[in-house]
């Protein structure tokens, strides 16, 4: 093959590391040499990386390749295993890096999506895929297959590359890699623009397409002008669909592009045309979906108590369509800046409190028997559970409420924000929807004339809601 270069996979392990090479010219695929390296099992872990580590060096020394492809690591369960593994794999790197060859690294799914085009594909399917593409008489052993599939993984890329790229806010892009598993995408800053790098295994329509659909994005925070009408619109649903955007991608289209609710109408049905998953979009961002949330479920004959206030989202939203509202937050900067906010704005209905027993304390003292609407948006995973469990106990048992409206994020649905763990630093725990009720229940149990009701909240992915709500009341 002209224009051909050799490739090196390698699938790192300390008990076997699968290696395979290849020639390529992009299209056309050779092979060279596969197999695995066992390092001796009853020999110390040193002596067995020196043995890894001398065979990745043979293989160098023999083929001289102009690019290593290797596993991406992932976190492990086992810390040993991941520290074993890890030690593992930097045999490989060093060897590499002494001479120079160019390392990439892809993710195990990346691999079986560019050889199987699935990215779940069993081992077997790999096994029988790389011997279909690489014509070998039978198919190789697990661990060899998966450093061909890397090899392969890696001359099967396609790129784009743009210099001389204005943004004004980098989220979106990490948005897009975050969110995108078929692509490898790196920026560099430099001093008034960027660079986009951007690969992928897939075909080069779906890479342009891809392309398409991220450079809106970055248009419309760099606030280009955009003629944003309904043709416009059409065009950019069918390129999400055809590359088959995930969930939070769609989302930022909901809430960017479909910003009033007769645009949103009109499209939302072609924008969930997915056969990943089922959503239900709501108009506006999960914000509103938490505002239209407690405006459902208010009756505005009550006084409102705001705890955990924030900068004060509920106070511009319900003060003046009550005669007493009292907003409590124990951050005093936060608290302050609610304070300019009701000043200039002429509201004279609101009382602030750095924290509850300061507002107890003057319900006691003033006698009030005001029945309150109680509101505790996005507050309580700020609190350890225990914390979290005595306000609660607290407000249950002495203020007097016509509903307590309590939100909070369903732990559940972080999977589709490409979150392994909680959604702020800040929160200290999440659960899920069946884990908050067996947390609520016994609490409530506990006041035999209160009850509660559970609410999903916001957009939905097979039935998965974004936030919990809980209402509880009195029987």
């Amino acid at each position: 093959m002209s224009d051909s270069w050799i490739i090196l996979g390698i699938d790192p392990g300390t008990i076997i590391t699968g290696y395979g090479l290849i020639k390529t010219d992009g299209s056309k695929h050779e092979v060279i040499d596969y197999g695995c390296i066992r390092p001796p099992t009853k020999v110390a872990l040193p002596q067995r990386y020196l043995a890894l580590y001398e065979g990745i060096e043979d293989l160098l020394n023999a083929h001289n390749p102009q690019a290593l492809s290797t596993e991406m690591q992932f976190v492990h369960k086992n810390a040993q295993s991941a520290m074993k593994l890890g030690m593992a794999k930097a045999m490989v790197l060093l060897s590499a890096a002494r001479r120079q060859i160019p390392i990439f690294e892809y993710a195990p799914k990346q691999a079986k999506l560019a050889v199987v085009g699935n990215g779940n594909a069993s081992k077997e399917q790999v096994q029988r895929m790389i011997q279909h593409l690489l014509h070998l008489s039978e198919p190789p052993p697990n661990d060899a297959a998966d450093a061909l599939a890397l090899a392969l993984c890696h001359a099967h890329q396609h790129q784009f590359y743009v210099n001389l790229v204005h943004i004004k806010s980098i989220r979106y892009l990490n948005y897009f890699k975050r969110h995108f598993d078929e692509i490898h995408c790196e920026q560099h800053h430099h001093t008034n623009y960027y660079s986009i790098s951007i690969k992928t295994n897939k075909s080069i329509h779906y890479l342009l397409n891809l392309i398409i659909v991220l450079f809106l994005f970055i248009g419309l925070k760099n606030k280009t002008l955009f003629d944003i009408n309904d043709d416009l619109i059409q065009r950019y649903i069918k390129v999400l669909n055809l590359i088959d955007s995930p969930f939070y991608i769609r989302y930022l289209f909901v809430k960017d592009i479909l910003r009033n609710k007769k645009t949103y109408h009109k499209f939302i049905s072609q924008l969930t045309q997915t056969e990943t998953y089922q959503i239900e979009f709501n108009f506006g961002n999960t914000n509103d979906h938490r505002v239209d949330f407690v405006t459902n479920n208010l009756n505005l004959c009550y006084p409102i108590l705001d705890i955990g206030c924030g900068e004060g989202t509920y106070i511009s939203r319900f003060s003046s369509k009550v005669d007493e509202y009292y907003a409590i937050d124990v951050d005093q900067t936060t608290l302050e800046k609610v304070k300019k906010k009701i000043t200039i704005k002429n509201i004279n209905n609101v009382q602030l409190y750095s924290n509850l027993e300061l507002f107890l304390s003057q319900i006691l003292s003033q006698n009030l028997t005001n029945s309150f609407n109680i509101l505790l948006i996005e507050v309580i995973e700020h609190m350890e559970l225990t914390q979290a469990e005595i306000l609660i106990k607290t407000i249950l048992s002495k203020i007097n409420f016509h509903k307590l409206i309590i939100t909070t994020p369903n732990r559940d649905f972080n999977q589709y924000y490409a979150i392994s763990d909680t959604r702020h630093p800040d929160h200290h725990w999440e659960l899920n929807s069946d884990n908050l009720v067996k947390w609520i229940a016994p609490i409530v149990k506990y006041y035999p004339n209160c009850k509660y009701d559970f609410y999903g909240v916001g957009n939905s992915i097979n039935g998965i809601y974004s936030t919990s709500g809980l209402i509880i009341s009195h029987i």
